[in-house]
């Protein structure tokens, strides 16, 4: 008697079926198993309502203004951005009870008030206080 031989026929095909189980299960694995990293904000220290309002002489305040073109002043002057810093730690050196005064127009871009904010905290004032004109 003669055996006759089936011919298996190989497909190039992969079943796709279980491969979006897989996808999600690892999606869900590194969801779980990663750690968010949560970027640090701005640290203010906001008033308390319960405290009295500080008053504080007018020749330790330091005013600096942002307007929308860009320019800068600093005491009614207009200076530029780069010079902030040094004339503020030479404004500290002399009196360290110096209060800065940022007065800021609705339309600067954010990063620059943070760089100036920057510049008042590595001038070494801590007492900073930030009005929208």
């Amino acid at each position: 008697m003669v055996k006759i031989r089936k011919m298996i026929q190989m497909t190039s095909e992969i079943s796709m079926a279980s491969m979006s189980d897989i996808a999600f299960l690892l999606i869900i694995f590194f969801m779980v198993a990663s750690v968010f990293i949560i970027k640090d904000g701005l640290h203010l220290v906001l008033p308390d309502k319960q405290r009295k309002p500080v008053i504080i002489a007018s020749k330790n305040v330091i005013t600096i203004e942002m307007f929308d073109d860009g320019t800068i002043t600093y005491d009614e002057k207009e200076i530029a951005g780069n010079e902030i810093e040094e004339k503020l730690q030479s404004a500290f050196s002399e009196n360290e009870k110096i209060f800065v005064l940022l007065r800021v127009s609705k339309k600067v871009k954010y990063s620059d008030t943070v760089t100036v904010i920057d510049m008042v905290k590595f001038a070494g004032i801590k007492r900073l206080s930030i009005r929208m004109m």
